[in-house]
């Protein structure tokens, strides 16, 4: 519904100005009613009656093309740029299409281009290879609303941990029997809220939690949260929430006495998995739990086999996941795709819970689902020159997103943006393309903490304050956490 309003992620609504023209003959730019964020349409087709004038935060006024003579280390045997990268940039044409002419229209702050469909190709990737998992979107990777709106108008199903996040999925059109509060320790506020909003399925993975339900949603259907092998992982979960096998049969007998029904199992093999293995092990815990449970008698029929699937889009091959590497090295161990992932959970599944079974089994998949579907833009506002111990100059380039932003990712989820230049001239693609003019240098936040480094050590052509950086893969763990933190805007939100 283009007519809500993000006010979590956008810019508050100052003025009414009028929308930027038309972009061109095929593309259409424009903002919603509300503020919402802009979309770019293609064949100039859809939403053309949004048209006209809205309200919208008036763009600064574009500040002079400031030059400096660069000071460049010679590259000597520049790396070699990968076959994937091309397929990368012929796959995203049409959002750098789109980012260009945002960027010729005038925009100076950072923002993020949103392509949907690969929100939608995820979610029916998924559906093809684990076709007997319902796909429940964990949204605290991102809950923008017209993401979880597009999820819920394709039949998708919602993992929440909030009373906030509750509220986004209904009020995108999900009915409460397709959410799960997926949060072991919830707030007593939130159960209430949930109880009264009609979600009724809830984890738990400990005593307490147990007497809150109690008191405060008695009718819930509980799905206990076991421990699994979570050493593979980049981003474990482990040490946080999961009870081991062994506490099963006291939290079983305290649920008993408390006329609670426990209906479900769940687990989390950690994100960032090294090897698919932990993955079918899980289903194998999983199942003891059940067997445990059932004789108990709880009658259980909920199987949740949690996140962790990668999400780097599948290339056009076919062949799994093609992420876009321009100068990582992956090393001796390369995790694996989703559809590897996926077959080896499809057999662990049927062995251990046969369709026969009659067991419901659901999945969390949240990175998977938007890591791709975001290149988040930013304007380098600043430069200086770092002098190395070998006295060589490196350029220092600041950019108008940081750590206490979008960037929050490097600090609590382990990732390593990928910085790619954007030029607007016309030979741009050459140009980003020409690795032997790449150097060394370092990328920092607008913030005044010295903490603000996106990066110490990137790559790029030489560039000067007013030129772009874009950051593709910037979906999942992002926006959802940044701040205004120094008075730093958050960046704006378009979309294809």
């Amino acid at each position: 519904m283009l007519g809500r309003a993000h006010s979590v992620l956008l810019p508050r609504i100052v003025a009414r100005t009028p929308v930027p023209h038309v972009l061109s003959a095929a593309h259409a730019l424009h903002r919603d009613a509300a503020g919402a964020g802009t979309v770019l349409t293609s064949g100039g087709v859809r939403n053309l009656s949004n048209l006209g004038s809205l309200a919208v935060e008036p763009h600064a006024a574009v500040p002079p093309h400031i030059s400096f003579t660069p000071t460049t280390t010679p590259v000597l045997n520049p790396p070699r740029l990968p076959d994937t990268f091309l397929q990368e940039a012929e796959r995203e044409a049409p959002m750098l299409q789109a980012i260009r002419q945002l960027v010729a229209e005038g925009e100076t702050g950072a923002f993020n281009m949103y392509d949907l469909e690969v929100v939608r190709s995820q979610l029916h990737r998924f559906r093809r290879n684990l076709p007997r998992v319902h796909p429940f979107y964990a949204m605290k990777c991102n809950p923008d609303e017209r993401i979880v709106e597009l999820l819920a108008s394709e039949g998708a199903n919602f993992d929440c941990a909030s009373k906030a996040e509750i509220g986004i999925a209904l009020r995108s059109g999900a009915s409460a029997d397709r959410i799960i509060f997926a949060n072991p320790c919830k707030q007593p506020s939130h159960v209430a809220y949930a109880a009264a909003s009609g979600v009724d399925i809830s984890t738990f993975d400990g005593a307490d939690e147990l007497f809150k339900i109690h008191a405060l949603q008695p009718n819930a259907r509980l799905v206990f949260r076991v421990r699994v092998d979570d050493s593979h992982a980049v981003c474990t979960m482990s040490q946080k929430y999961g009870a081991p096998l062994a506490e099963l049969p006291e939290l079983l007998a305290l649920a008993t006495s408390l006329q609670l029904k426990v209906v479900g199992v769940s687990y989390h093999v950690g994100s960032g998995s090294m090897s698919a293995e932990p993955f079918a092990d899980a289903v194998r815990t999983a199942r003891a739990a059940f067997d445990l449970a059932a004789h108990h008698g709880h009658e259980m029929s909920v199987l949740d086999i949690g996140g962790g699937f990668p999400g780097t889009i599948a290339a056009e091959s076919g062949k799994g996941d093609e992420p876009l590497l321009v100068f990582a090295d992956q090393g001796a161990h390369k995790p694996p795709s989703f559809e590897e992932i996926a077959e080896v959970l499809r057999p662990a599944l049927d062995e251990h819970f046969p369709a026969s079974s009659g067991v419901k089994i659901i999945a969390e998949p949240g990175r998977y689902m938007v890591h791709g579907c975001s290149n988040l833009v930013t304007n380098i506002i600043g430069r200086k020159y770092s002098h190395r111990a070998t006295g060589k100059e490196r350029p220092m380039y600041f950019v108008n997103d940081g750590l206490y932003g979008s960037f929050n990712c490097v600090l609590y989820d382990h990732a390593a943006p990928s910085p790619l230049p954007l030029f607007s001239s016309a030979d741009a693609a050459q140009r980003e393309l020409d690795v032997s003019s790449y150097s060394d240098c370092s990328i920092w936040g607008s913030t005044c903490d010295g903490l603000d480094c996106i990066s110490k050590e990137a790559r790029l052509p030489p560039l000067s304050v007013g030129d772009w950086i874009r950051w593709p893969n910037m979906g999942a763990y992002t926006s959802a956490a940044g701040s205004t933190f120094n008075g730093m805007e958050r960046p704006t939100n378009y979309y294809l």
